[in-house]
């Protein structure tokens, strides 16, 4: 199995050597990406390749910051010869993943969204890919390959709208735990703020805790989804605009490191 993951973050490089760590023969194209870039690639045992060669791959799966999904999709799209299944995977409307299907013509092409954090090294956890679409199933082979899939027995949107619900709901809570915690600091009540909540919500606390600490890692990429879960809501009253302000605070608090530091040390501790 020849597979490309075009985008080797946090997330696609993990895909990747998971992919290969089971026997698949893994490209991505690394032109123009930095050096850390390149460093994350090779330890994932990733190739190098340009998007031409990707395309002729079994699979291709774009695992992209959400700006970048539609970019990434038109420059596969152009290959005039392709031979790989393209699957989106990134954190976008279902609108917008509808509009890159048809860049496809209708094949080809299979819509996913990925639940969950990166998977780790030794398999002890993943996330759950949701793919939906007519050509679904031939992402399933990607099971014997060391992820987890689930399909969806719907149309090209179902599995980004399912994606961006999850997020919406994630996110959300990630964001209400962080800006309350904050601002009990600011006004010196952080200590029986945390009791309370350990007394009334023990496991939102826990795993709250958890997402607070990766705030500085995060923040910038989970700005970008709060802007397309906007666009998702609009039409149902309030949701966008809860989605906009949302994007401003996670924006914010990727330019203000002091502040994502102390909500590590916080929930460190």
């Amino acid at each position: 199995m020849q597979v490309a993951v075009i985008g080797a973050g946090a997330m696609g490089s993990a895909v990747g050597a998971t992919l290969a760590a089971h026997g698949a023969e893994v490209l991505t194209p690394l032109a123009g990406r930095s050096a850390e870039t390149r460093e994350r690639a090779a330890a994932a045992n990733m190739h190098d390749a340009s998007i031409a060669e990707c395309a002729q791959c079994d699979l291709a799966l774009s695992i992209v910051a959400s700006p970048q999904a539609l970019p990434v999709a038109q420059a596969f799209a152009a290959v005039a010869e392709r031979r790989a299944i393209f699957v989106d995977c990134n954190a976008i409307t279902p609108a917008k993943v509808r509009a890159i299907a048809d860049l496809f013509g209708g094949a080809g092409f299979a819509d996913a969204g990925i639940v969950g954090g990166p998977p780790a090294p030794d398999g002890s956890r993943g996330p759950l890919f949701y793919v939906s679409g007519p050509e679904a199933g031939r992402v399933l082979a990607l099971a014997d390959y060391g992820l987890a899939f689930e399909r969806l027995d719907a149309p090209v949107g179902a599995a980004s709208a399912l994606k961006l619900c999850f997020a919406g709901t994630s996110k959300g809570q990630s964001a209400l735990l962080a800006m309350m915690t904050l601002l009990a600091v600011r006004e010196g009540v952080k200590d029986p703020f945390l009791a309370q909540l350990a007394r009334t919500h023990a496991g939102f606390l826990e795993w709250g805790g958890r997402q607070a600490q990766r705030m500085g890692q995060v923040s910038a990429r989970w700005a970008d989804e709060m802007t397309e879960i906007a666009r998702f809501g609009e039409g149902l009253a309030g949701a966008a605009e809860e989605f906009t302000a949302l994007e401003t605070f996670y924006a914010a608090l990727a330019q203000e490191p002091a502040k994502t530091a102390l909500l590590k040390e916080i929930f460190e501790s």
